[in-house]
């Protein structure tokens, strides 16, 4: 039986897998793995084969003759191996090669954002340092393969797969990264009452959500209730609160910002309209005196 274009491609030292390239060429199983034996000190991979022999899972032993071609010298990851199978004498398959090449793989694509959060999508793009290589990927864990054509964008969190081929080289290893969609916090909004000497700030937000806030660029703090704010002296006081929700699972929502005020209580004179220490038309009040 003819060998066409099957591969041999390194597993570890001493196993490999035999792969067809030739959908004609329907020996062995694709992705079977065959334990390797050779005479020491020699070994398959990098050194020229005197004789040598696979096992398949089932224990079925293979001949590998290299009268024709050895496998060659160094260190590649896989071969192209030519050849055709006669029985021997024992009526067991032995492998005759007629030719053998080292190949390369093709290189792992690059998946960019190799990770990222997003919040509306993100855009994906893949490139292959091999040149010339075909690339597709997959957004269901590899049920399903899409040709690359192109930057494309992600909605959803997920893994992206991508994989690459070429003439002449084993594919690519499978490229992944995972891709997480993120969402905003719910706005809040703060209700200022200003009154004589004293402003209550409320702040709501979305149910269930931790409310932070900041009053005239102090150090944060947790939202626990209407925030009443006094005003001992004589004196508009003028300020801004800032405030934000965080929701669990999400990202802090949009921050609002508020001025308020606080007005001061007038000191009472005994007269009508005129307040304690103040000029009233012509009159002057200091204390309680005119």
């Amino acid at each position: 039986k003819y060998l066409a274009d099957i591969v041999l491609v390194r597993n570890s030292k001493n196993t490999a897998s035999l792969h067809e390239i030739d959908a004609d060429a329907e020996l062995l199983d694709e992705d079977e793995s065959y334990a390797i034996a050779t005479p020491a000190p020699a070994t398959l991979f990098g050194v020229t084969v005197a004789e040598g022999n696979a096992t398949d899972a089932e224990g079925n032993t293979y001949a590998i003759d290299p009268t024709f071609a050895a496998i060659p010298e160094g260190d590649a990851e896989a071969w192209k191996l030519t050849g055709y199978v006669l029985a021997d004498d024992n009526d067991k398959p032995v492998i005759y090669l007629t030719a053998s090449q080292a190949i390369d793989r093709v290189a792992l694509p690059v998946i960019t954002p190799a990770e990222a959060a997003f919040l509306d999508k993100t855009t994906v793009s893949i490139t292959c340092a091999t040149e010339g290589a075909a690339i597709e990927y997959s957004l269901d864990g590899g049920k399903t393969w899409n040709p690359y054509t192109g930057a494309f964008d992600a909605t959803a969190s997920g893994e992206i797969l991508a994989r690459a081929t070429a003439d002449d080289m084993l594919p690519s290893h499978e490229a992944r990264t995972e891709v997480v969609r993120e969402y905003l916090s719910g706005d809040v909004t703060i209700t200022v009452d200003e009154q004589e000497a004293v402003t209550v700030i409320t702040i709501n937000g979305p149910a269930g959500a931790a409310i932070y806030y900041s009053l005239d660029g102090a150090a944060e703090k947790l939202y626990n209730g209407p925030l009443t704010l006094t005003n001992d002296t004589q004196a508009v006081i003028n300020g801004q609160i800032k405030a934000y929700a965080l929701e669990s699972g999400k990202r802090p929502g949009a921050e609002s910002v508020r001025d308020y005020q606080i007005k001061f209580k007038p000191e009472v004179t005994g007269i009508d309209g005129v307040g304690a220490d103040q000029e009233a038309g012509s009159v002057r009040v200091e204390g309680n005196s005119i």
